[in-house]
């Protein structure tokens, strides 16, 4: 099999000199001679309608910031996906996994900007150094829903599968939810009755070192239990590919919580790349599992709190 990397990087507003809020992310690919990087950036104070991006090279004690092409913003978010060969000279473009991120430069000023390496980095010595290569700016924009990353081992064929199995996925169940919508409303009119029901009927579990926070094992068509304000879920994509992988979710209950006790959780693991997945789909939060809660790494749930409305 071809060389295969893929991970992602948070992207960061720059103003005055210093680090902002996160405003999206990037994924950054590499497959045999292609390499990639798509940007998806939403709900950003950015009126312009174009910036410049930039490849970020340590040179010394510099950052030097080669060109790779012109992003078009619209409403002040972008996803856009820029490509090229690394076999092709032409284009005198590093190899990605060198770099130390990227830059995202405006009106002149370093506007956003992502780091991937672990070094100590000082943007106030960015500069760009060069005119864009001959590399090609895919003219696809891509929806607003990314898909998670798959295993590095995954090929483009298998990466087409799980897209697909997780539309057909959300489609099954929007129709399911559509069909049951005012039975269920009817069913359970609170969600205090919609967890005593959940208690009564699905596997109870305690998986956290916090005994008091408890937990029911439940599938994807499960969701049309839930409050309708919750069905939403049912489009989440990083929730269904999690569900594809582990084959269960849960719904669980902080007591103490002051605002939210009721949260879903999905099961994964605590990596760096995962997280900047889940934050985008808003997952913000992970319990990791009172069994490997010592680990680097830990298997646990990502979690978000419910919408108690109904």
């Amino acid at each position: 099999m071809s060389e295969y990397q893929r991970f992602f990087s948070y992207i960061y507003a720059y103003e005055n000199g210093q680090k902002k809020t996160n405003v999206g992310f990037a994924k950054i690919q590499i497959k045999g001679a292609s390499s990639s990087i798509e940007l998806h950036m939403r709900s950003i104070s950015f009126t312009n309608t174009s910036a410049e991006l930039y490849l970020v090279i340590r040179n010394d004690h510099h950052l030097d910031g080669l060109l790779l092409g012109e992003i078009p913003f619209v409403n002040g978010g972008t996803d856009r996906r820029f490509s090229w060969n690394n076999n092709d000279s032409s284009q005198m473009i590093p190899d990605i996994t060198t770099a130390a991120g990227i830059a995202i430069v405006s009106d002149g000023k370093l506007s956003f900007l992502s780091q991937w390496d672990e070094a100590t980095i000082d943007w106030n010595t960015f500069q760009p150094v060069s005119q864009a290569p001959d590399g090609k700016e895919s003219a696809d924009d891509f929806s607003e829903t990314v898909s998670p990353s798959l295993p590095a081992d995954d090929n483009q064929a298998a990466d087409n599968s799980v897209e697909k199995t997780i539309h057909s996925a959300e489609l099954n169940l929007s129709r399911d939810l559509s069909v049951n919508s005012s039975y269920h409303q009817e069913m359970f009119a609170t969600w205090q009755e919609t967890w005593e029901y959940l208690l009564a009927n699905y596997p109870v579990l305690h998986p956290f070192s916090d005994e008091s926070i408890r937990c029911v094992r439940m599938e994807l068509k499960d969701l049309r239990r839930l409050p309708a304000s919750n069905w939403h879920l049912c489009n989440n994509s990083f929730l269904l590919h999690s569900f594809l992988t582990y084959r269960h979710l849960i719904i669980g209950e902080i007591p103490r919580a002051k605002d939210h006790h009721w949260f879903v959780g999905i099961p994964g693991i605590q990596y760096r790349q995962e997280h900047v997945m889940a934050a985008v789909f808003g997952f913000m939060d992970f319990f990791p599992d009172k069994d490997s809660s010592s680990s680097e790494n830990p298997f646990g749930y990502w979690y978000r709190p419910m919408d108690e409305e109904d």
